[in-house]
């Protein structure tokens, strides 16, 4: 990441086991300090959930509202923390006082963390849909074997990805580089089902409305040919 960061055009790059409509995500049952559930019996609050390096919220653009980034020092052997969204932050603690708070949540463990930031909702499954709270754990304190790299490229972003090839093949020929792709590519994928969709609803009805005007000329043409004598 530090030398990736250094290639020409990089602004913001970061890691995360899950990208904004990816459509994967742990879920994670969440409780927080002091919620009073909205509805009876229920004991916890489902969650998407997030690991993330430094770096990574700002590189895909999602701003914060109140707190801090997670940070290289938020490491295993230290305070567990989290960035929460603000969905979850308003279903949580109403009053409005997420940063400080602490939760727990489930993924293998039972995990008790501290609030350090609240962050803008992002669709993680559909464009058109709204999905669950969301959590965003540093992955240093949640290791997984793989990552998702996310930069902010001033200009082409495609002309870094030979370089960032190299450069992790030089940090271990063994791991692989695969679906590159650019953030409005992912919007136009995500959405090709629904403009296919609205593209034949459309289609449909312009041969809807050109049948009916065929058919109400072909009666109008039919009832003055055969007055064409009276008239």
């Amino acid at each position: 990441i530090e030398r990736a960061a250094a290639l020409p055009g990089v602004s913001a790059i970061g890691g995360t086991t899950s990208r904004p409509l990816s459509g994967q995500a742990d879920q994670a049952p969440v409780t927080p300090e002091g919620w009073v559930p909205r509805e009876a019996g229920a004991t916890s609050i489902m969650t998407d959930l997030m690991r993330v390096t430094p770096g990574y919220l700002g590189a895909i653009g999602m701003s914060l509202i109140e707190g801090r980034d997670v940070a290289w020092s938020d490491r295993r052997d230290g305070q567990p923390v989290v960035v929460i969204d603000e969905r979850l932050a308003r279903e949580a603690w109403p009053d409005g006082r997420a940063v400080g708070r602490t939760l727990r949540y489930t993924v293998n463990d039972s995990v008790t963390a501290t609030v350090i930031g609240v962050v803008r909702h992002a669709r993680q499954y559909r464009y058109e849909r709204d999905d669950r709270p969301q959590i965003y754990v540093p992955h240093a304190q949640d290791t997984t074997a793989f990552l998702i790299l996310g930069l902010r490229v001033d200009g082409d972003p495609m002309a870094v990805v030979q370089p960032l090839r190299d450069i992790v093949s030089e940090a271990d020929p063994r791991i692989p580089v695969s679906q590159v792709t650019t953030m409005p590519a992912v919007v136009d994928d995500t959405l090709l089902t629904s403009r296919l969709q609205l593209g034949l609803v459309a289609i449909f009805a312009v041969a809807s409305i050109a049948l009916a005007a065929l058919g109400v000329y072909s009666v109008l043409a039919a009832m003055v040919h055969e007055r064409t004598r009276e008239l």
